[in-house]
């Protein structure tokens, strides 16, 4: 019967030891000590603990807050929120705690239906449950004090976003940082979704209402909320004469926050300093509130900032979320292939922006998501494409996204000026390597016919400098000394803004890292910089 409990929920302790066991040999996850799972370093709880949890859990209740339910006899219908499907055939029983979809063939239990939809691991689910259920959480002696103070900070990051949202929507404080975001087309429903806020121009404003609430101010330091004074006792607010944007994590955890200059600040963004809640480089700024859209639809749009994603929400298009800058990571890929394999970047047109797309398409590709990119009108961000042309563009433009090798050989043209054979020769080899990782060989002919006809040669030139830099499937390029290649001309301009352009220096430090460059020289000199 379906109604049978999850084969891991069923295995006795040794066999659970025994699958765990195999789990680590064949994914490098886990470790085991029998009566006490262990997942990395992190110690699960006794199986009686998980068993309160599970007791305690309502499974009606939470999977209620996923999918619409209705009552079907002893049980509840609705529809699966793992496939797409117009008929309900998901089931859930309150009798047997268990629930069951007919269409994809998906069931198990409240722990299991937990980790699935929010694609958590064994351990965050429990712990999220334990929460929802009122369990003491038992850390191990090992842990504890780590999860003591993951708890405080948690603590802090709340108490700091009421009060920023506080200051935003007082009619006296929050002024001028109100009338900036409606200026910027925000409306109150918006913000208030986002939970956006305002730092005060005072240099203490944060940190007098945390010693009145009773914080460690070390606590707000760590966050990077507060910072010490050079030379002296005492601390002083970082975030100052800001708007503020919360960031949180797929749990509704607030991990960090991002402030936007009001004034000369600088810099203009700054973010939370990474911290044991925060990692720039694992968060997405709005994923907990586009990850279910993501997931339905299948697609994910990446954008640079907080004001995009925003616009974006405003105007309906909930499947945006925002790297916080143009450096995207292993580990933001990794964190939203848990929600789709597809993904289309949306990075400002500008050149920081174009360098940025081209490793994110490397980068996204290599965590197996299928990627593009969605090209905007030159000088038009997605925040203001959104709000001056309309969501149509917006939504013609994702349509429209170039695939990875389209959009690298556009990139080779834009920035390769063609002045003589020389030239057509070097840019045609550029475009004849991007094509080597190309396995499929009707669309390594269609490539080729292509890059023909971009390049105004015969088809069969383009097809004997394929055979003579040997690329395809299953052979090594053989390499060429070459003119500087479009890539390093790319790299060559933007080290020369930061150079000549103090403004441009600042906002490359912001959002390019000295390892972003390819050329080991330039890297060399932006590590200077």
């Amino acid at each position: 019967m379906f109604w049978m409990l999850d084969p891991w929920v069923q295995k006795s302790p040794r066999r659970r030891s025994d699958e765990v066991q195999r789990r680590q040999e064949n994914r490098g996850l886990w470790t085991v000590d029998y009566g006490l799972f262990k997942e990395g370093v992190k110690v699960l709880p006794r199986d009686n603990l998980i068993e309160e949890i599970g007791q305690r859990s309502d499974l009606v209740s939470l999977i209620s807050e996923y999918v619409p339910l209705k009552k079907a006899g002893k049980n509840y219908k609705g529809l699966c929120p793992f496939h797409s499907e117009r008929t309900p055939s998901f089931i859930v029983s309150p009798e047997k705690q268990l629930w069951h979809c007919f269409g994809c063939g998906a069931g198990g239990n409240v722990f299991s239906f937990l980790m699935k939809i929010e694609n958590l691991s064994f351990l965050e689910a429990a712990k999220a449950l334990a929460q929802r259920a009122g369990v003491k959480w038992q850390s191990t002696p090992q842990s504890k004090g780590q999860d003591e103070l993951r708890e405080r900070l948690f603590k802090v990051n709340d108490f700091a976003l009421s009060y920023f949202h506080d200051n935003l929507f007082n009619l006296k404080r929050g002024k001028l940082a109100l009338s900036y975001l409606k200026e910027r087309g925000l409306d109150k429903k918006v913000m208030e979704e986002f939970k956006l806020g305002f730092a005060l121009p005072e240099w203490d404003s944060l940190l007098k209402e945390a010693q009145k609430k009773g914080f460690l101010l070390s606590d707000l330091e760590k966050l990077g909320l507060l910072s010490a004074r050079s030379g002296q006792e005492g601390y002083y607010d970082n975030f100052r004469h800001r708007v503020i944007f919360p960031i949180l994590d797929t749990q509704e955890r607030v991990v960090g926050f991002g402030g936007r200059s009001l004034g000369q600040e600088e810099p203009k963004y700054l973010n939370s300093r990474e911290s044991l809640v925060f990692n720039k480089s694992r968060s997405l700024f709005g994923l907990n509130l586009a990850k279910q859209e993501i997931s339905k639809q299948g697609l994910a749009i990446i954008v640079e900032g907080y004001m995009d994603v925003i616009a974006a929400f405003q105007f309906g298009k909930t499947n945006v979320v925002a790297s916080m800058g143009t450096s995207l990571t292993p580990e933001q890929a990794r964190l939203l292939s848990r929600y789709t394999n597809s993904v289309v970047i949306a990075y400002d047109p500008d050149l920081a922006g174009r360098m940025a797309s081209k490793r994110g398409l490397d980068l996204l590709s290599s965590a197996n998501l299928k990627v593009k990119v969605a090209v905007l009108p030159e000088g038009k961000d997605p925040d203001e494409l959104i709000r001056e042309s309309g969501v149509k563009l917006w939504e013609e433009l994702v349509k429209d996204a170039k695939s990875l090798i389209d959009y690298k050989i556009d990139l080779i043209l834009s920035h390769q000026e063609i002045k003589d054979v020389e030239d057509k020769a070097q840019v045609a080899e550029e475009i004849v390597r991007v094509l080597e990782g190309i396995k499929n060989p009707v669309v390594l002919d269609g490539y080729l016919k292509l890059a023909a006809q971009r390049l105004q040669v015969d088809e069969s030139a383009i097809r004997s400098l394929k055979a003579q830099l040997k690329i395809s499937y299953g052979k090594k390029v053989r390499k060429f000394a070459s003119p500087i290649s479009g890539q390093k001309k790319i790299e060559r301009e933007m080290l020369h803004l930061m150079v000549e352009n103090k403004a441009a220096l600042e906002a490359a430090k912001m959002e390019i890292l000295p390892s972003d460059f390819t050329d080991p020289t330039f890297r060399e000199i932006a590590e200077v910089l």
